[in-house]
């Protein structure tokens, strides 16, 4: 909280363009996703409140965090001025420190500012960042690297600015832990990349749900496309968790709520085949799907409607359901349910009512208690 609250510090929303957001949430999204596969036993993601993103493992008693500084970036790869604010090593000399307002003096002054937690940082892009390695290659071409293995004569410039702002001791504990990586994901259509990785993880998890990819990543966008949007301030933990946060909990009830979809989606292909044998028209039967979808993907992400209208018209389907006997022709029985719900609600839609009357009917033939 202490790092939360020095707005020295701390990220607040606002700060990016669309395309900006959209790759930093998406990546987010694999992050969790990777995090999952690796079998971590928890985590906490935090949007914008402690760097673009911050990694703790655990939401209640962390040990760790590392934060990252996530970046698209439309052409060329980063230079060395644009990651530090310094000119290059062989440049006339930096004698103003701006390198403390550059992504990665950002990150280096929210490290130095943790002392109870082992730290980390990452400078996360699609592009790389053009900078010489001791081994004599460039960082826009090699696997992620440290600080601590840049060229000699660029990490010397960078160890003087960071002493400048803390200790020598502060800087070379942070030139191993501080990396600079090149990402696949695309700014231009991030959703593409991360759904391919979803399918991938869902492939091995659950072959069955793999097919549901794009909707869980979906899924997962809705709650993570607003967090760090609001920029009041938060009093307590719990309070920043809630605006800006997202655990491991969260991400494993969204799959444990996937599991239960294929088998009601199979049974709703099933019913609205049947529908269309009976001579209901394709326009109906594919608005009925595509709310059905909605209805889906807000029971993944846990979205409860509290609108009393809906809990009213829901309570009556059930109602109906209960008091009526559904035969081997299935459209008279939503004929019927539509004709005595739009007595008591006027304004009814008529493909919202038959997707919930069909959801929750099935549900009642599977799961009868």
């Amino acid at each position: 909280m202490a790092v939360i609250k020095n707005p020295a510090l701390a990220e607040t929303g606002g700060g990016h363009g669309q395309k900006g957001v959209d790759f930093q949430r998406y990546w987010a999204i694999h992050r969790m996703i990777e995090l999952e596969n690796i079998g971590v036993e928890d985590f906490l993601i935090l949007i914008e409140a402690i760097q673009d993103v911050a990694e703790l493992d655990s939401c209640t008693s962390p040990t760790s965090i590392c934060l990252y500084q996530v970046k698209k970036k439309d052409r060329k790869e980063w230079s060395w001025n644009e990651l530090t604010k310094l000119k290059k090593p062989n440049k006339k000399k930096n004698i103003d420190n701006t390198f403390k307002e550059s992504p990665l003096g950002k990150l280096y002054a929210t490290f130095i500012a943790f002392g109870h937690l082992k730290v980390s940082g990452r400078f996360i892009s699609n592009r790389g960042c053009d900078i010489p390695l001791k081994n004599g290659k460039n960082a826009a071409t090699s696997l992620p690297s440290s600080l601590d293995y840049l060229s000699e004569d660029y990490k010397q410039l960078i160890i003087e600015k960071m002493i400048e702002l803390s200790t020598e001791t502060h800087a070379n504990a942070a030139l191993p832990n501080i990396y600079i990586e090149r990402v696949a994901i695309s700014p231009d259509d991030p959703k593409t990349h991360v759904v391919g990785f979803a399918h991938q993880f869902l492939e091995n998890r659950s072959p069955r749900h793999a097919g549901q990819a794009r909707s869980f990543v979906d899924a997962l966008m809705a709650i993570i496309g607003p967090l760090g949007a609001r920029t009041d301030d938060c009093k307590t933990f719990d309070e920043v968790c809630c605006r800006h946060g997202f655990t491991r909990s969260q991400f494993s009830k969204a799959l444990g709520d996937l599991e239960k979809i294929p088998d009601i989606l199979t049974y709703l292909d099933s019913w609205l085949e049947q529908l269309r044998d009976e001579g209901m028209g394709i326009m109906e039967i594919t608005s009925i799907r595509t709310q059905a979808s909605v209805i889906f993907r807000a029971q993944v992400i846990g979205v409860k409607n509290k609108e009393d209208e809906e809990a009213i018209i829901i309570q009556d389907i059930d109602k109906y359901i209960e008091e009526s006997e559904i035969s081997n022709a299935l459209k008279p029985f939503f004929d019927d349910a539509y004709k005595l719900l739009s007595k008591r609600h006027t304004d009814l839609n008529k493909s919202q009512v038959f997707a919930q009357l069909a959801i929750r009917a099935i549900k009642k033939c599977v799961d009868p208690i």
